[in-house]
């Protein structure tokens, strides 16, 4: 065995697979993870702040963390249409985290019922009862 299932390929581990004379090797595509701040509040971290908004702190945290996991992350900050947003995302990643988008202005947080999840819950829980 030259490599262990896992292990990152590297430059250095590519040139040894090469000297081994292996052309081909069955790896693992790395996740794509999208990570999308919601809130009418919540602004990329690169725009001047107003009052009564926050940076997102959250999006690039967890950029970060999948990135150290081997993910490849994309932060999406959202102030309005999260549906279209997720929906979109849905298509493209291998997985979504939400951050935020629980009130719809009176603080009301959104059920497992709601429109909004529907494209995942039909997506993954359609079995589960």
């Amino acid at each position: 065995m030259i490599a262990r299932s896992g292990t990152i390929i590297t430059p250095g581990l590519i040139a040894i697979l090469t000297a081994f004379g292996l052309r081909e090797i069955r790896v693992i595509r790395r996740p794509k993870v999208a990570i999308l701040s919601l809130g009418k509040e919540v602004i990329p971290y690169d725009q001047d702040l107003t009052p009564g908004q926050m940076w997102d702190s959250n999006g690039p945290h967890l950029s970060s963390l999948v990135t150290i996991q081997g993910g490849l992350p994309s932060v999406v900050v959202s102030q309005s249409s999260p549906e279209k947003i997720l929906h979109s995302q849905l298509q493209q990643a291998d997985m979504v985290v939400t951050i935020g988008g629980t009130a719809d202005g009176q603080r009301t947080t959104r059920t497992t019922e709601s429109p909004w999840t529907a494209p995942v819950q039909s997506r993954f829980f359609s079995a589960i009862k």
